[in-house]
């Protein structure tokens, strides 16, 4: 297994996390001390659940002693990935439930002014590459087989998020990490980290791209092993949304005013319109529409309107 997904991010993350959720963190001390009280669970099931947040949280230092010592536990590798998954999905099902929460009681709210068109933007973005996330996840029910009849659909998926996402939607958020660098509002470590995270879902949705056309020709390509590589990546994609929706979209609404979110939207006045919701619909991507309008119960299947 990979040592480390994505660069370091040292000391400095984990002070902003208890800067920015000092209960959150409190919280989080308690379960685990609870965790690892000695006859609270067995040890192979303990060294689950602490392999699986020090990947899910990319502690660099942690990453190597917590495998090592889940292995020696009796845990495989694929209840590695296993916990690592259902940690991802927890952790991405908090963030988006923290967002709703604050906008119905502005009272409890941490921001001090509406949150800006940009942020809604792209929080509506993640929402749609959610769905693909569960798609290319196998929660579907698809498969990398190219028997499969639904295979173009994974293919579409992976298409489509190296042909917007990629060029657009990571992009504007890249944009985003800069500024919040430049007004030191946001950890370098921090901001580094999602830039990196950007770039390694880049290359790999490229390079899975390709694997997944392999197997649909039946070339000499692991079906078992696309599709491992498919649900590490919706993992990844997860991982990142949770930390933009926790950390980075909230600082922006702290310390970025109206001229910042002006000056960051223009470059993007002239981008390419999102393939999957301009209307007509691109034609390469009605089907894939379809599935995750139906996905999302928005009414909208007619992929006409």
């Amino acid at each position: 297994m990979e040592k480390s997904i994505y660069a370091a991010s040292g000391a400095a993350i984990a002070r902003k996390r208890e800067e920015l959720a000092p209960r959150s963190l409190a919280a989080f001390k308690a379960f685990s001390d609870s965790v690892f009280a000695d006859g609270a669970l067995p040890a192979k099931r303990r060294q689950q659940i602490a392999v699986a947040v020090v990947h899910i949280t990319q502690c660099p230092d942690c990453i190597p002693a917590r495998t090592s010592a889940a292995v020696k536990s009796g845990t495989t590798e694929p209840e590695i990935m296993e916990a690592m998954w259902g940690l991802a999905e927890m952790r991405v099902g908090a963030a988006y439930a923290r967002w709703p929460l604050t906008r119905l009681r502005p009272g409890s709210s941490p921001w001090r002014h509406p949150m800006p068109t940009l942020i809604d933007r792209l929080l509506n973005e993640h929402a749609t590459l959610e769905r693909l996330a569960r798609l290319l996840n196998g929660e579907m029910s698809l498969r990398a087989d190219p028997r499969a009849p639904d295979i173009a659909l994974l293919v579409d998926a992976l298409y489509y998020l190296t042909r917007f996402p990629d060029v657009t939607h990571h992009m504007l958020e890249d944009r985003i990490v800069e500024r919040l660098l430049e007004k030191r509002a946001l950890p370098a470590s921090v901001g580094h980290d999602l830039e990196a995270q950007h770039a390694t879902l880049i290359r790999q949705g490229r390079e899975l791209l390709q694997d997944l056309e392999s197997a649909v020709r039946e070339e000499n390509m692991s079906q078992e092993l696309v599709e491992i590589h498919i649900r590490h990546y919706a993992q990844r994609l997860r991982h990142n949304m949770a930390v933009e929706e926790s950390v980075l979209f909230p600082v922006a609404v702290r310390h970025l005013d109206q001229d910042d979110f002006r000056a960051l939207a223009l470059p993007d006045v002239h981008g390419q319109p999102d393939p999957l919701y301009q209307t007509p619909v691109d034609e390469r991507f009605e089907q894939l529409h379809r599935v995750i309008a139906g996905e999302a119960g928005c009414g909208c299947d007619d992929v006409g309107h």
